[in-house]
């Protein structure tokens, strides 16, 4: 990935993992990074490339409106965090810290990614039935048994996996 002279997207840039983002794309020569934060003044303006944008990853209008007026964004690192009741999500590094001190949650997973995708893209994937997604399931997100999790995921949403087959054919 070319980061040097490219425009990003971080969300939840203005503290922890994503404030550490935000500065490395920056170092590393990124022409513009968009610090998308819920307070715009959370974030400083002591350099020009970087440029708050007022976001809240909760409200999909503002996703929207984000994606649609940011048109020139190569870039995208999600890493505002949404918590669920059943499923909590955390981009924050007090929470490894936490884990790391022995103080954290009984169960948890480091999931790190990256996802380049123009505007609109992925509910149009989606749209199209491009994506599977099941509902939260917190026995198998945190199950050990990898050999049997994609299985078990399918299931989740009817599909059995001895009925599909890998060949193409005619009708």
């Amino acid at each position: 990935m070319k980061i040097e002279g490219s425009v990003a997207l971080v969300t939840g840039a203005n503290r922890g993992i994503g404030k550490a983002i935000t500065t490395a794309l920056l170092d590393r020569g990124a022409a513009k990074v968009y610090a998308a934060v819920r307070d715009v003044a959370t974030v400083p303006t002591d350099d020009p490339r970087l440029v708050p944008v007022q976001l809240d990853v909760t409200d999909p209008a503002q996703v929207r409106s984000v994606a649609d007026t940011l048109g020139d964004v190569e870039i995208v690192v999600n890493n505002a965090g949404i918590g669920r009741p059943a499923t909590p999500l955390t981009a924050t590094i007090d929470i490894l810290k936490a884990i790391a001190g022995g103080k954290g949650p009984d169960r948890a997973i480091l999931a790190l990614g990256y996802a380049g995708w123009r505007a609109g893209q992925l509910e149009s994937e989606i749209q199209a039935n491009g994506w599977l997604h099941c509902p939260a399931d917190l026995d198998l997100l945190f199950d050990r048994n990898l050999e049997q999790k994609y299985d078990r995921a399918m299931s989740r949403i009817g599909i059995d996996l001895s009925h599909l087959v890998s060949d193409a054919g005619h009708a």
